[in-house]
């Protein structure tokens, strides 16, 4: 892989564990917040509606650390330029188009599966 994709493939990951903290974070202060306070707000969203406030951001991440994943994984089918091809439903995806419909697929694919587990 050349050294912009291997970049970019850090920096993701990098977002993606700065993102999971900050979660943490609003998380913890939804545990132990008062209630007047944005740890309070926190809480109540999240009782509220736990698949919109836990699921989904969790379905991002999920779907971040999969396509990630394949990158990483397909090193030498990706012809050292870090495009990952695939082909769905009679379709190939290649270029940039990769990564972004393989991420669409798992994101949409997962929030599905929160939506029907949810019921």
């Amino acid at each position: 892989m050349n050294e912009t994709v291997h970049t970019a493939l850090s920096a993701i990951i990098l977002l993606v564990l700065a993102g999971v903290v900050v979660y943490g974070f609003a998380l913890l202060a939804a545990l132990f917040g008062g209630e007047q306070t944005l740890g309070g707000k926190i809480r109540r969203a999240i009782e509220a509606n736990p698949d919109l406030g836990l699921g989904v951001p969790c379905a991002g991440i999920a779907a971040i650390a999969i396509v990630a994943a394949m990158l990483k994984a397909f090193q030498s089918d990706a012809e050292n330029t870090g495009n990952l091809s695939f082909t769905a439903f009679d379709m190939q995806f290649s270029g940039p188009s990769g990564p972004v419909t393989l991420w669409v697929i798992c994101f949409l694919s997962i929030v599905a599966a929160i939506r029907l587990l949810r019921r």
